[in-house]
């Protein structure tokens, strides 16, 4: 009996004595946590209060070099191998590849000390192609505006360009894949088929190497004039060149304006100055190329279409056809954003009352292209 009260004393002197450090350990790492969330406040206070506006342009700068240097960003010198200007102020933008790598989705940040107005001006484009065994570049599809992609498509048409020296940040952004769905429904406006385009093809090279479930894949692009199209034909060609017969692939493209001969010509009239410069490729063909830069088996592919898509009945029709799950991934301005939002939720709750819920899952990206 002794015995046993020796044990249990010495059980529970060592359950107090453990319980003590671990609540002690609990008041260490809640005054830590608590010291940090000050810190952070009051240093986020003081950015946010005490600064020069005329500095605020910095900080983002500021901040994005001491992430460089805290995560060990790579940054990769690569030389342009092909420069595009196409029709509506859009450049397109090859580049050798080497040991980048990236996946559908993601966007990497481009910089040009030779032309930049700052040592640290960089900014994010988005990749347009996938990384593939057949093709050693990323494409760049880019809107211009004012400011950098103003300089940098003003050198690179000039004739004292002798080319420019870019660098590129690791890509950012966190990839989602689309393959465990047995319908994919992707809609995009403009210059955000960059998003939308990735993912066809990388659903594309998956379903050829046998490691994607869509059966189904369904691109809808709206784009203000027909020619516009030239800006991812080269892909689209590929696209049919390499399609497999195990997903039904639709591709259509909705014009929502007249033709460009029938509207005013810029104010600037840069656009008349860049063709005089660089011809736009869609007015010479080459072999077995139609119009736009299509190849004929590209373009019987390609429904074209006048005005805005009905999103409701697109999402309607693929999802009748669609017994497993479907998702729809748009990226483009707000209004569509929006039309797509409502038209999944609406089918939603028609397929639940009517064939039993059907899972579609939505996803929206906005570049701000």
């Amino acid at each position: 009996m002794a015995e046993r009260h020796r044990y249990m004393n010495e059980f529970n002197q060592l359950y107090h004595s453990s319980a003590y450090t671990l609540k002690k350990w609990q008041i260490m790492i809640r005054r830590g946590l608590v010291w940090l969330f000050c810190r952070r406040v009051y240093g986020m206070n003081l950015l946010f209060i005490y600064h020069y506006p005329s500095t605020i342009q910095y900080r983002d700068q500021l901040y994005r070099f001491i992430t460089k240097l805290y995560f060990g960003v790579r940054i990769m010198y690569k030389e342009i191998n092909k420069v595009e200007i196409l029709g509506h102020d859009v450049m397109r933008i090859t580049l050798g590849r080497d040991s980048f790598r990236w996946k559908a989705e993601q966007h990497a940040f481009i910089s040009a000390p030779s032309i930049s107005s700052s040592p640290q001006e960089s900014h994010p484009f988005s990749i347009v192609n996938v990384p593939t065994e057949q093709s050693n570049e990323a494409i760049f599809l880019i809107r211009v505006h004012s400011g950098f992609t103003r300089r940098l498509r003003n050198y690179l048409t000039s004739d004292e360009c002798q080319g420019v020296p870019l660098y590129l940040e690791e890509p950012y952004g966190t990839p989602h894949s689309l393959d465990s769905h047995s319908a994919v429904l992707l809609l995009a406006g403009d210059t955000d088929v960059t998003f939308t385009l990735g993912h066809f093809l990388q659903i594309l090279a998956n379903t050829h190497q046998g490691e994607s479930a869509v059966k189904r894949l369904h691109l809808v692009w709206h784009i203000r004039h027909a020619e516009e199209v030239e800006w991812i034909s080269p892909l689209l060609n590929l696209t049919v060149e390499q399609r497999n017969e195990q997903a039904n692939i639709n591709i259509g493209v909705y014009v929502t304006k007249s033709h460009s001969s029938d509207e005013p010509l810029p104010s600037d009239g840069i656009s008349n100055r860049l063709e005089a410069i660089v011809p736009r490729p869609q007015r010479s063909f080459g072999r077995g190329m139609g119009r736009h830069g299509l190849t004929t088996a590209a373009a019987e592919l390609i429904v074209w279409r006048r005005g805005r898509a009905d999103l409701n009945l697109v999402v309607k029709e693929d999802a009748q056809r669609s017994k497993d799950p479907m998702n729809v991934s748009v990226c483009g301005p707000v209004q569509l954003l929006q039309a797509a939002k409502k038209a999944v939720w609406e089918v939603s709750i028609m397929k639940a009352m009517v064939d039993g819920l059907v899972t579609i899952d939505f996803f929206e990206e906005t570049l701000g292209a």
